[in-house]
C-alpha cells in the first residue's frame, strides 16, 4: 500500500509540473488574465480601429474573429487582431476552423499557407483577402 501511495504522490507531482511548466498552458493562463482586463469591442469598432488600410473587406476580419472565438472558446469581443492564438491550437486539430473560413469566402488554403500563417486574426484576414483577390467569384 505504501508503494502505491508514493506512486500516486509522484504522479500528482509530475502532473502539476507539466501543468505549471508547459509553455502553451502558461501562455493560456497569462492570456486569460489579459482578456479579463480588456474592454469588449464590437465587430464594427474592431474593424474600424485595427483594419484601416482599406485593402480588406471589413467583413473578413470580423468573421475571422468570430470563428477564432467559436473554436477557441474565447470571447470574440475581447480578441485583438495581433493576439497569437497558436497556443490554443498547439495540441488540437484546427481543420474545422480552416474549413469554415475557406467555405465562407470560397478560398482554399494550401498546407504550406496554413503552416506559415501566424495564428492571428490579422494574418488570417490578410491571407483570405489575398486568396479572394486571386480567385474572384464567378458571375
Amino acid at each position: 500500500m505504501e508503494k502505491f501511495l508514493w506512486f500516486a504522490v509522484l504522479l500528482v507531482f509530475v502532473w502539476l509540473m507539466v501543468w505549471w511548466l508547459d509553455p502553451d498552458l502558461r501562455r493560456a493562463r497569462s492570456y486569460e488574465k489579459e482578456l479579463a482586463a480588456r474592454e469588449p469591442t464590437s465587430d464594427g469598432d474592431f474593424t474600424a480601429r485595427h483594419f484601416t488600410s482599406g485593402e480588406e473587406s471589413p467583413d473578413i476580419p470580423a468573421f475571422v474573429r468570430r470563428v477564432f472565438a467559436k473554436y477557441s472558446g474565447l470571447p470574440a469581443e475581447k480578441l485583438l487582431p495581433d493576439d497569437d492564438l497558436g497556443f490554443v491550437w498547439a495540441e488540437t486539430d484546427a481543420s474545422e476552423l480552416i474549413a469554415e473560413i475557406e467555405a465562407a469566402f470560397g478560398v482554399t488554403f494550401s498546407p504550406s499557407e496554413v503552416e506559415q500563417t501566424p495564428c492571428t486574426i490579422r494574418a488570417v484576414s490578410f491571407l483570405v483577402t489575398r486568396m479572394a483577390a486571386r480567385n474572384p467569384p464567378s458571375p
